[in-house]
């Protein structure tokens, strides 16, 4: 039988391009709401790579 995915409450688009330590601030405020029902989709407008930056937040997952 297959375990079905709940959806989060809120969804937290990030759109970033060469701000690597804006992005980490950005992230970080997510992450210490109190409301804990959401996801997070970071995309990189073709700047630097900011893959470290989000990998540092994989519990909660981070997606980028």
């Amino acid at each position: 039988m297959k375990k079905s995915m709940k959806t989060p409450k809120v969804t937290v688009l990030i759109g970033t391009y060469n701000r690597p330590d804006y992005l980490r601030e950005t992230i970080s405020s997510v992450v210490n709401q109190t409301m804990k029902d959401w996801e997070v989709l970071v995309m990189n407008d073709g700047g630097v790579n900011v893959g470290y930056v989000i990998e540092e937040f994989q519990d909660p997952p981070v997606l980028g």
